[in-house]
């Protein structure tokens, strides 16, 4: 009450009209903010009964009766009708309720909403709700048992999705009676697809889950899934069929570039190898998978083989958009990769160990035969390469060290120059004066004694173990490490050299790569043999040598016979140095940088 209320309400001396006046004034205003409002501002019992539609366009509503305001107790019925194209989901508001026409009592002022959800046909609401959406996700791949989801989110509000189902899978994809219509290509004496497989199995997926990939590059199996996957008269192809496949495209180093489809790589820098497909294969780059991530679709692929190397790993050959090479190695079972399915009869057989039938000599190649342990009449024949290096080649002239440590037990190694460096020509073998530096593979002293010993990282390097996972950070040029005085722990630059002075040629893969054409020139006589093995001709004397390696779980792996690594000097990082190494079924040296706990072969060189 303001003032001039006060003082007429209170007696103050005033005119009476005017008090009077001001009096009825005040009362009418008092009454008129204080009552309920309305839509009728003189009558508190009317209401307004406030209907939306979401979305806008999803359909219409009606009310009976129609009218903008109602009387406290009124009944009115609201009925809801979906336009073309959607379905009514329901009432939210004053009342939930799945019924399209409902009926609400107004005793206030009332709001509700009706629900509409677009269905096949329907009009894009998106516009209506300012929404922008992202591409369709499949987050749960269709399979033949069951059918899957796929979701987009909005971009300007990521809460807000929509799902969308993805048809089960039917037809012949699903049963046995699956039947491959690609395209095939016969090499040698198998056919092969020329395309990969994209068969939905379990364990098996799109990169990315996207169908499109699918379509593309085919699906990405696990290696038990591959097992079983290629349909029948098909196999998965096995070690022995790969390296045939390798061959007859003029082997290891030049035989990517030769299987690569000559389109659909990355070619986006400097390091791009363009595949010529002279034999049809078509390799194309599917990339790979594992724990629900994928990797380098474009610019790798990667597929199984069907030997095991171990309970938990099975051999793959891979190709990179920048070599020109074909890579063999293992990985673990579970990881997601290609598959290329094969017809022929070269695995039929169960073979017996190759016999030499005619020795090799320094003037002419030998030959090795094996025969089937099914038909003894069916035999297979190699050649084995002509004797070099050592046994024939007067120009390589060995000196001879002696290692007079404590702990060396005065053994002595020959050496080698090449490209102007004095190198060892065998592995060291030095415990230390303790005993306790490396390890045997296989924790066997013989295996000392033929391949020398494993170290890691910090023990070639003769520094504190702190390094394993601490920068070091010191000059790699000179580093004596764990080689007698006057020698030294070869860095990236030395073992760079050696690999110009063979005549390899070298190509990188991102942070690491290979020299093609120089392990075999490297590699000792005494590798392990098999159908499509690269022996080594040793035409320089380094003789390296397989010693395999012990991996980050303490485990002998890389068997011997079969792979060889070497430490470099140089670090790359608080955790990883790089290692070079060479196996039985390629002829190029590769680097890579690896965990300073894994633990190789090590060799010394000096200027």
């Amino acid at each position: 009450m303001n003032k001039i209320q006060f003082d007429c309400l209170f007696g103050v001396k005033k005119q009476a009209v005017f008090c009077a006046v001001v009096v009825m004034l005040s009362i009418f205003l008092l009454f008129t903010f204080c009552s309920d409002s309305g839509t009728n501002p003189n009558d508190k019992n009317y209401y307004t009964l406030d209907v939306g539609i979401d979305p806008a366009i999803g359909g219409t509503v009606s009310r009976d009766p129609e009218t903008a305001s109602y009387a406290a107790g009124t009944n009115v019925t609201v009925t809801a009708t979906a336009q073309e194209g959607y379905e009514f989901t329901g009432w939210t508001g004053a009342l939930n309720s799945a019924n399209a026409k409902v009926t609400v009592t107004i005793n206030t002022n009332t709001t509700l909403t009706a629900n509409f959800h677009k269905v096949n046909g329907g009009e894009d609401d998106s516009l209506e709700h300012n929404h922008t959406w992202g591409d369709w996700i499949v987050t749960t791949p269709a399979t033949c048992d069951a059918p899957g989801e796929e979701t987009r989110k909005c971009t300007k509000d990521t809460t807000h999705t929509e799902t969308k189902e993805i048809e089960q899978l039917t037809g012949s994809e699903c049963g046995n009676d699956f039947t491959y219509t690609g395209r095939t290509v016969k090499i040698g004496n198998l056919t092969w697809m020329a395309e990969n497989l994209n068969r939905n199995t379990s364990g098996s997926s799109c990169y990315n889950n996207h169908p499109d990939s699918c379509a593309k590059y085919g699906r990405l199996y696990t290696w038990n899934a591959a097992m079983t996957a290629c349909p029948a008269n098909w196999r998965l192809p096995n070690n022995d069929d790969w390296n045939n496949l390798i061959q007859a495209a003029d082997g290891g180093s030049i035989a990517g570039r030769k299987l690569k489809s000559a389109s659909g790589w990355y070619n986006g820098d400097n390091f791009y190898v363009p595949g010529t497909d002279d034999l049809g294969f078509s390799a194309l780059p599917g990339g790979s998978g594992h724990g629900g991530s994928f990797e380098l679709v474009g610019r790798g692929g990667y597929w199984w083989s069907a030997t095991e190397n171990n309970a938990d790993m099975a051999w793959f050959r891979s190709m990179g958009y920048s070599a020109s090479n074909v890579v063999s190695a293992w990985n673990l079972k579970t990881v997601l990769s290609s598959v290329r399915c094969v017809q022929g009869d070269i695995d039929i057989h169960t073979w017996g160990n190759w016999i030499v039938t005619k020795p090799a000599t320094c003037d002419a190649p030998g030959e090795e035969t094996r025969t089937s342990t099914q038909d003894a009449s069916h035999t297979e024949i190699r050649e084995i390469a002509q004797l070099s290096g050592i046994q024939c080649d007067s120009h390589i002239n060995y000196g001879s060290f002696t290692d007079t440590r404590a702990g060396a037990n005065n053994q002595s190694y020959r050496t080698v120059v090449i490209g102007g460096k004095t190198w060892f020509a065998e592995n060291l073998n030095f415990a230390g004066s303790s005993g306790d530096i490396g390890v045997c593979y296989l924790n066997s002293p013989d295996s000392c004694a033929k391949y020398g010993r494993l170290y890691r990282w910090h023990e070639a390097m003769d520094i504190s173990s702190t390094y394993e996972t601490t920068l070091w950070g010191g000059i790699d040029v000179n580093h004596q490490g764990v080689c007698p005085a006057g020698w030294r722990l070869p860095n990236n630059n030395d073992w760079d050299d050696l690999m110009i002075a063979v005549g390899g040629v070298r190509e990188n893969y991102g942070s690491y790569g290979w020299w093609n054409g120089a392990s075999t020139k490297l590699k000792s006589r005494t590798w392990d043999t098999c159908s499509g093995c690269i022996p080594g001709t040793d035409e320089f004397g380094f003789s390296a040598l397989p010693g395999g390696l012990r991996d980050l779980g303490g485990g002998f792996n890389g068997s011997t016979g079969t792979f060889g690594g070497w430490w470099s000097a140089t670090e790359d990082g608080a955790s990883y140095a790089w290692d070079w190494s060479m196996n039985h079924v390629n002829d190029d040296v590769g680097f890579q940088s690896y965990p300073k706990t894994g633990q190789f072969s090590a060799r010394c060189v000096r200027d």
